[in-house]
């Protein structure tokens, strides 16, 4: 058996009006070659790059939304390789001083997220959008010595690359986990959380079709029961205090799920709250979210301090939560050491696996985690070996564009890494690609390391200066922190509890913003009818079933609706007050997409009504009884598809304006 441990590195391009280092316009899937270009995307000598300060604030915005921590202090470096689709020879990018370190996002820690700029496309055969070659000399393609050319229409191009530089220069954000991800599935899992903040954030489409989001998955597995050394440090008298690891066996990590779910939280209330506030301030917005969040705790909590055994006096813990894990609250300049022996301290009296220090009033939240060390040969304690063994050898699957792909991808590196060590072969740390129809992974080239780029600073761009000391007022990142809106995660579980909403419906409608909002303001007008119960689960049925099946039908998404959210809403409603019926709806619902008026309108003009009288329906019901005698006799043998088709019958001659259910009881009642 091996045990996987796999990280991501993922690129999204942004959103922005204009290129990262230059005035061009930021328009990658322009069909027209080389049209978005100037003297310094295409590298002439003696240009100058300016960085685009709206790239920038999108990847401080992102990593605000993630729980980041913003660098007072950012450069760009040059990042050496020699490729053809790399006009200068090196590309611009950042190294040791990324914009954004840490985070947490579905359990998976964030290492860094740093802005660099996009390479040129490369095409083959010069295809046009529609699959054609360039044939004409309407194409502004260069030779060696810039001189334009037209491609001859009768020269057979098949062996020939073109090098498109719409894309040279292109605001690349690129996001790198912690080795976390288990499998496939999480890999997939935190793309798509990823995808779906980018474009909350609206900081970019996300369309990994179209290549705005591209990921690459580090992959390595080892035999199972390796131990892997960790950087937290042991104390001689064996208390242990937890640090920040660059490797470790997440299975072993104290309470990991509880621990990720409680920061998610503490990183939530310091993006909301900066750090001005005081201590209770803090305890009180802790308290908020814990009750949100459902999660049991103690606050205050009474602790007797005991000395050979007896109580001499009380002490009391900020938070016990779960009753696992002891939290306390500091707003100070930053965390002691006599913070953390205190912690030890506590958690030993009241007897919990694990403390977690949280300080809320430096520039980021600082946190500590203390390890109980009557816990620590537990299963769930750190653990460490001088003869550990280290990670398995890393494979790079480049240039991933879909979820599937994602999944595939990985399955199968596990899968041929796991069946080379069962031969006894060794692993290439090697750069693979993802062959799509063959399913496999392919070997591109050796992986190569930091040094081999020759990363130094960027000497034509001045470093950047985030700090406090430069007054915020350049970059205004209060102003970015208050941009950011209720993103995927908040919205789902606000809308569980608002709506009564299913956590898989929830889901499912929170995928897009707009649709969200849609949603939203359907639910806020149908609210306002007087109904006997307001049924938001039907209303999302309709949604998520019935609309969004025109939608995919049609191809449109819900910016591109005529039907109001009010029409809808009013639609759904006549439903639940028994005015329409669910046959009659769909087909209602079909002409609201294409005209958008109000479901009263149509109806009207439609001649459309439901037939509500008993009597009328019971004589429908007498005759559909009497031309189905073999059906009714089916029916009182038992057999219950025979009562759906007699209400079929009756559907049909009503032209499906009547109420199924009063129907069907009118049919039992009858068929006694």
């Amino acid at each position: 058996m091996y045990l996987p441990t796999i990280g991501l590195e993922i690129h999204i391009e942004l959103k922005t009006a204009t290129k990262m280092f230059c005035g061009c316009k930021n328009n990658p899937e322009e069909p027209q070659p080389n049209v978005n270009v100037c003297p310094i995307c295409l590298a002439h000598p003696g240009t100058l790059p300016v960085p685009n300060r709206e790239a920038i604030g999108a990847v401080l915005k992102l990593g605000m939304a993630l729980g980041g921590t913003i660098a007072e202090r950012s450069h760009f470096d040059r990042k050496s390789y020699f490729y053809p689709d790399l006009p200068k020879g090196y590309q611009i990018s950042q190294y040791e001083e990324p914009l954004v370190t840490g985070g947490i996002l579905n359990g998976v820690r964030i290492t860094r997220i740093h802005l660099e700029e996009d390479t040129a496309r490369l095409i083959h055969s010069a295809p046009r959008p529609n699959g054609d070659r360039i044939k004409t000399n309407k194409k502004r393609i260069f030779d060696r010595n810039s001189v334009e050319f037209g491609v001859d229409s009768s020269a057979n191009d098949s062996g020939a690359t073109y090098v498109d530089f719409n894309r040279a220069g292109v605001p690349l954000m690129e996001l790198v986990t912690e080795p976390d991800v288990k499998n496939a599935r999480e890999a997939v899992q935190f793309a798509a959380g990823l995808q779906r903040i980018v474009r909350y954030l609206g900081i970019s489409d996300g369309d990994m079709e179209k290549g705005h989001m591209r990921v690459e998955a580090n992959v390595s597995i080892r035999p199972n029961g390796d131990r892997i050394e960790t950087n937290a440090s042991i104390r001689p008298n064996s208390d242990r205090i937890e640090a920040n690891s660059d490797r470790m066996n997440d299975d072993r990590i104290v309470l990991k799920d509880e621990s990720y779910r409680l920061m998610g939280l503490l990183f939530e209330v310091q993006n909301k709250l900066g750090s001005v506030y005081k201590e209770k301030n803090y305890q009180d917005a802790i308290e908020e979210v814990l009750k949100r969040e459902e999660i049991s705790y103690e606050r205050e909590k009474r602790v007797p301090l005991k000395l050979d055994g007896k109580a001499i006096s009380d002490f009391f813990v900020d938070f016990l939560i779960d009753g696992k894990i002891l939290l306390e609250v500091k707003a100070t300049k930053f965390i002691t050491q006599e913070d953390i022996r205190q912690v030890l301290r506590y958690i030993r009296e009241v007897n919990v696996p694990l403390g977690i220090v949280a300080n809320f009033r430096g520039d980021k939240l600082e946190y500590k985690r203390v390890i109980n060390p009557t816990f620590a040969q537990d299963s769930v304690g750190f653990d460490r070996n001088s003869s550990a063994s280290p990670l398995g050898t890393k494979v790079e699957v480049k240039n991933l564009n879909s979820f599937k792909a994602v999944h595939d991808a990985i399955e199968h590196e596990l899968e041929r890494q796991e069946h080379l060590l069962e031969r006894g072969e060794k692993i290439a740390q090697e750069t693979r690609g993802w062959n799509e129809k063959k399913g496999v992974t392919e070997s591109q080239r050796s992986k190569e390391s930091a040094h081999d780029y020759r990363y130094f600073p960027e000497p034509d761009i001045p470093p950047l200066d985030l700090s406090a000391q430069a007054g915020l007022t350049k970059w205004d990142l209060e102003k970015l922190r208050q941009e950011i809106p209720e993103l995927p995660e908040a919205k789902r579980r606000r809308f569980e509890a608002e709506f009564g909403l299913a956590p898989e419906q929830a889901e499912l409608i929170t995928e897009d913003m707009a649709f969200a909002d849609y949603f939203e303001q359907a639910a806020s007008e149908f609210k306002t009818y007087s109904l006997p119960t307001t049924d938001y689960q039907l209303l999302c049925n309709y949604l998520t079933s019935d609309l969004r099946g025109l939608m995919n039908e049609k191809g449109t998404d819900v910016t591109g609706l005529k039907m109001t959210p009010e029409h809808f809403a009013h639609l759904v409603a006549l439903v639940a007050e028994g005015k329409l019926s669910s046959r009659l709806a769909k087909d209602l619902l079909a002409k609201m997409f294409e005209t958008g008026e109000d479901p009263e309108i149509i109806m009207k003009e439609s001649g459309v009504r439901v037939i509500g009288d008993e009597s009328e329906l019971d004589k429908i019901v007498g005759e559909v009884i009497k031309k189905n005698p073999k059906a009714v006799g089916d029916y009182k043998k038992g057999k219950g598809n025979a009562l759906q088709f007699l209400v079929g019958q009756a559907m049909a001659n009503t032209k499906g304006q009547a109420s199924p259910e009063k129907l069907r009881g009118l049919f039992e009642k009858k068929m006694k």
